[in-house]
């Protein structure tokens, strides 16, 4: 046991532990640095934010390492403390209070001072084992990565091995690149480095539409551009090292975040329509997995942020700053209760000294406590003043600049991001939410308000259905008119023949295209007043005003509205009734001409009876032949057996009875 303890008290390990320790407030410093840079770069481009939090994690292993190798080849280092350190880098209200609490609790601080001195190593073992558990499990997702890549796979079809060879030339990307469809993977990724290859689902193919998976291969190949995945596996590798610092987590979910903007910013510009790109990542998060640390998915980062930002709605204002502003104040406080620990691998030296100067410090507290109090309340209302409060009322007229917002203030909360989506693509503003309201449709839902923006259904168009007498319809009837074209100016001309319309009856001329014009001439035809089901039913079967009055010319002058419609309907046509009544058969009325028509009885039907002289043969004798199948043929083939004077009457019952053979055909 003394063997293990000597070897765990060794110099290395002992300044191994307080660089660990150290690096408590310098991760805090560092991530206080972008979390500022941050601010001055709202504006800016993705790319610069990525820059920056990629360079704060390098500054945090620079800094540990650095610290680090100081006490093992300096022993000391930033002056006495790491209270008198952070007063060198911190506000003077910061370290101030750190003094004054440095003075009041020394002996406490001392006495934690001394307990970490015994247990240092024992962190050092902590930090240890926490760093190979995450490298265990680093490893296992790299292993699974590498499987992923050669199970489940085959090459991708020829024309997407083409569209990618067309992005790729059009992104600048010259490597060697392997595309293959998996039917493990969940969602687009790729996988390596030096021979990448990027893994196509595929349920990812069959659910996503050929621009969509266009977009979705450009963000994969905007990776590979990058060098993503090596500068992933690098970041992993910072993490795991320095695993127990929150701030190290806040900055690599940054640089996750803006990798992925950076990302889609190429993939945008490669393909040209950022709502396709936006849908189709909607489309790949209903299919999504747990994406492998180390592999690069185009589902990765803030999908909702994500999308926002590619469609252009403002980000909500988030409340992440303050959260963390109450974190590094504990990490300070922390770092403070340590006071009297110096920079140093010799702390035993420092430690009588610390008691000597115990009286003095207390002293100085007494002195410094009214500062202190008057620096709190500086604090206080300088916190105030840089996080102002907006007024109610300034809340409420800002509202309508922010689409998300504005849309909750017209009532519009907890829209799904296919709804956000739907309602930029179509223009579905708070404006127009505003408008439509104002002229009487009360909250629409949000499929309305997209099948309203589609179809042009505004409120002008409202306003003018109201002044023809049409209010209070529903959204799916106004729907309705947009789509069958119903134009408001010709409903007052239809209602002057009819009265009011209801909008079923106003849908129905729509569809059938019945027109005050139709309607005028149907009605002056002299055969009856049309009602509204007689015009529609003309209408649908073609009757025209030129076909009534041609039938009319033939003498058929007594129709009515419903034999017009028959007549339509069994293809009458008044040149080939004229031509019957040329024949002999004199002025027919409506159910004569339609039996002729039921039962084919044509002009060429009759003519051939009369050129074998029957001369005086009747109608129910030519419907009774008809019907028979008694033609101008049978006849003759009668007539070639001997039955030369047969009335028309013994012909039909010998082909009735069968009683001949049928030599017609």
């Amino acid at each position: 046991m003394n063997s293990m303890e000597s070897l765990l008290r060794q110099p290395l390990i002992l300044a191994l532990g307080w660089a660990l320790l150290h690096f408590l407030w310098q991760g805090v410093l560092i991530a206080i640095l972008l979390g500022s840079a941050n601010l001055l770069m709202r504006k800016a481009g993705a790319g610069l934010r990525y820059a920056a939090a990629y360079a704060a994690m390098l500054a945090m292993l620079a800094a540990g390492a650095g610290t680090f190798l100081w006490l093992v080849f300096h022993g000391e280092a930033f002056g006495s403390t790491p209270v008198e350190t952070l007063a060198s880098v911190l506000p003077a209200t910061l370290a101030g209070g750190a003094m004054a609490a440095r003075a009041v609790s020394t002996q406490s601080a001392f006495r934690v001072e001394q307990w970490l001195d015994g247990h240092v190593v024992w962190l050092v073992c902590a930090w240890a084992a926490g760093v190979v558990m995450l490298s265990l499990r680093t490893a296992g997702g790299w292993i699974f990565a590498q499987t992923l890549k050669r199970h489940g796979t085959r090459p991708a079809e020829p024309a997407w091995q083409q569209v990618l060879a067309r992005l790729a030339n059009r992104l600048g990307v010259v490597r060697q690149i392997s595309l293959c469809e998996s039917t493990v993977a969940r969602v687009p990724m790729v996988i390596g480095w030096l021979r990448p290859v990027i893994l196509l689902p595929v349920s990812a193919l069959a659910g996503l539409t050929p621009q969509m998976m266009e977009a979705i291969l450009a963000h994969e190949l905007a990776h590979i551009r990058r060098h993503d995945y090596l500068l992933n596996m690098r970041q992993t590798a910072i993490e795991t090292l320095l695993f127990y610092h929150p701030a190290v987590w806040w900055v690599g979910k940054k640089i996750r975040q803006e990798r992925e903007n950076c990302c889609d910013d190429l993939a945008v510009a490669a393909c040209g329509d950022a709502l396709i790109y936006a849908r189709a990542l909607t489309e790949l998060e209903q299919i999504r997995g747990v994406p492998l640390d180390l592999a690069m998915a185009a589902t990765g980062g803030s999908l909702l942020a994500r999308i926002r930002r590619l469609v252009g709605i403002r980000q909500p204002i988030s409340n992440t700053p303050s959260t963390w502003l109450a974190g590094i104040v504990a990490l300070l406080t922390l770092s403070a209760v340590w006071a009297a620990r110096p920079l140093s691998i010799n702390y035993h030296a420092r430690a009588a000294s610390s008691y000597a100067g115990a009286g003095l410090m207390a002293a100085a507290a007494q002195t410094t406590s009214s500062k202190t109090q008057a620096t709190e309340a500086e604090g206080q209302a300088a916190d105030a003043q840089a996080d102002p409060q907006p007024s109610p009322r300034a809340q409420s007229n800002a509202a309508p600049k922010d689409f998300i917002g504005g849309l909750a203030t017209a009532g519009y909360q907890n829209l799904s991001v296919d709804q956000l989506i739907a309602f930029k693509i179509h223009g579905v503003t708070p404006q127009f939410v505003r408008e439509v309201e104002a002229v009487g449709l009360r909250h629409p839902t949000p499929d309305e308000l997209v099948a309203m923006r589609i179809h042009d259904v505004n409120p002008e168009f409202v306003n003018k259905l109201k002044a023809g007498g049409f209010s209070g319809l529903s959204i799916d009837q106004l729907v309705s008119f947009k789509i069958h074209g119903v134009d408001p100016a010709r409903l007052a001309e239809m209602q002057k023949l009819w009265g009011k319309l209801s909008p079923d009856q106003v849908l129905t001329l729509q569809i059938h295209d019945v027109t005050p014009e139709y309607a005028s001439q149907m009605k002056g035809l002299g055969m009856g007043e049309p009602t509204f089901d007689e015009i529609v039913s003309m209408k649908i079967h073609d009757v025209t005003p030129e076909f009534a009055r041609n039938l009319k010319a033939i003498g058929l002058a007594n129709l009515n509205l419903d034999q017009l419609v028959a007549f339509k309907i069994h293809g009458v046509e008044p040149a080939r009734i004229a031509e019957i009544q040329k024949l002999g058969f004199g002025t027919l009325d409506a159910d004569e001409i339609l039996s002729l028509q039921i039962h084919g009885v044509t002009p060429e039907f009759l003519r051939g009876f009369k050129d074998l002289g029957f001369s005086k043969l009747t109608l129910d004798e030519a419907l009774a032949a008809s019907i028979h199948g008694v033609t101008a043929e049978f006849v003759k083939s009668v007539r070639k057996h001997g039955f030369n004077n047969l009335s028309m009457e013994q012909i039909i019952k010998l082909k009735q009875f069968d009683i001949l053979p049928d030599n017609s055909n």
